[in-house]
């Protein structure tokens, strides 16, 4: 078998090119590849460099570089890292411990553990329970800044005396004769057999918003003498523009005032009793907190 130099060179003259269209094509010096076909390695740079040198030369002249790795492993072997032999030489073996004594936990070891994942899942649980209630509450005083935009929008309308016969969109109470007690007009809503029953009754204009049982209801300005009646409710929330210009009555019963007039409320009906939130400062500022009246 030929060395690694003539091989080279017999596959160039097989191609009938000369050593500088090889070095103008592969970027090495005609010098190193003469060097390497006369297998003078002194010449060459380095094992690595002569190595690179050799395998650009056979890929360039159509030699398969697999062909030349034993001529290359003899002519250019691999020179020993000092600092790896050092290294070797002044460190004795590495013992590394077994896996399965990693994973070795006595009982102490694992009641932290089941504490430590007892806390953590409090610490989610808790963290989601605070995320969904400032949702909820932002949803809310997003209404209510509405609220307040509609109803400083709304003309003043001047208080209409009441007759005798209720316009027909409105939906008023009538006397029950014969058990003395207040049944609903036609007009009156009802949602389900079972709950309360709400009533909205406007002094003056104002702006109400109404949703129950997760159903919106009605949204609008209602006129001094209009209500609006709801029965079935099992849960209600009010967004009133003028807090001082309504009152809210659950089967029958006022729940007393909700606020001043040209206020924002939100007022939440439930079977625990009503609950009343307010802004601290104007509807239209949106660095507005809230608190529980």
């Amino acid at each position: 078998m030929f060395g690694i130099g003539e091989q080279l060179r017999q596959a160039r003259l097989a191609r009938g090119v000369d050593l500088q269209e090889i070095a103008r094509e592969t970027r090495i010096s005609s010098r190193y590849l003469e060097a390497l076909e006369q297998e003078e390695f002194s010449v060459l740079p380095g094992v690595l460099f002569a190595r690179n040198f050799a395998r650009q030369y056979a890929a360039h002249v159509g030699l398969d570089p697999s062909a030349i790795e034993k001529n290359l492993e003899q002519a250019f072997p691999k020179e020993p890292d000092p600092v790896l032999e050092q290294i070797a030489t002044q460190r004795g073996p590495i013992h590394l411990q077994p896996l399965r004594d990693s994973f070795l936990f006595d009982s102490s070891t694992w009641r932290r553990a089941r504490w430590s994942a007892v806390a953590l899942v409090a610490v989610v649980g808790a963290c989601s329970a605070v995320y969904m209630g400032w949702q909820e509450m932002t949803g809310i005083f997003a209404e209510a800044r509405t609220a307040a935009r509609v109803q400083q929008a709304a003309p003043a309308a001047p208080v209409a005396a009441p007759s005798e016969t209720p316009p027909a969109n409105q939906s008023v109470t009538v006397a029950n004769a014969s058990s003395g007690e207040e049944a609903p007009a036609d007009g009156g809503i009802t949602i389900s057999a079972d709950g309360m029953a709400v009533q909205v009754v406007a002094s003056e204009p104002t702006w109400v918003s109404m949703s129950a049982n997760g159903k919106q209801i009605f949204s609008g300005i209602l006129e001094p003498n209009q209500r609006k009646l709801v029965s079935g409710v099992a849960r209600a929330k009010l967004v009133v523009g003028n807090a001082g210009g309504i009152e809210i009555l659950t089967n029958g019963k006022s729940i007393g005032p909700i606020g001043p007039s040209g206020q924002v409320r939100v007022v939440i009906l439930s079977p625990d009793g009503p609950q009343i939130l307010r802004k601290v400062k104007t509807a239209e500022s949106d660095s507005n907190t809230a608190s529980t009246d």
